[in-house]
């Protein structure tokens, strides 16, 4: 993903040209597809993933493939990668936490005036289930919880 978006940009600034650009795209279709079905073939002189799909573009559309590192370093290339899947994984988890709150709510509205038994300062307390859920949810879904926070530092501290 980030070496084509990589080459997008290389065509933008004109080193290399749209049918260089729409040689690498069907290259990396054919390298994602092996790489899904399991058919990429692993070499010994490859280093890591970035040179295996370079190695494999080559080896598909020719020297053109060799152009997506042109002006990047390895670093920059994993750096981009690395925050790419951050986003991607942070936008999965961000669903995942508001799919658990509907399922709070749900749970306290179907629940809203049972007591729940709970402990404050080694004394037994009740609470009403819709006091926790109301406090829960709101800590939970505010922006400025350490969830949100770590997140958002995350993808801040990340270069590219």
């Amino acid at each position: 993903q980030g070496s084509l978006a990589y080459a997008e940009i290389l065509c933008d600034a004109k080193i290399i040209e749209p049918t260089e650009l729409e040689l690498i795209r069907n290259g990396f279709k054919i390298i994602r597809r092996e790489w899904e079905s399991g058919e990429i073939e692993l070499k010994d002189d490859d280093e890591d993933v970035h040179s295996v799909n370079e190695r494999r573009l080559t080896e598909i559309i020719g020297d053109v493939g060799r152009k997506i590192h042109t002006g990047r370093s390895r670093n920059d290339q994993v750096a981009l990668d690395m925050k790419l899947w951050l986003k991607k994984a942070i936008k999965e988890l961000l669903g995942i936490h508001k799919d658990f709150l509907s399922c709070l709510v749900a749970k306290c509205e179907g629940n809203i005036d049972i007591l729940m038994p709970g402990y404050t300062h080694l004394q037994v307390i009740n609470y009403l289930i819709k006091h926790l859920c109301q406090n829960s949810s709101s800590f939970l879904a505010s922006s400025t919880s350490p969830f949100f926070s770590l997140a958002t530092e995350l993808l801040l501290l990340l270069p590219i």
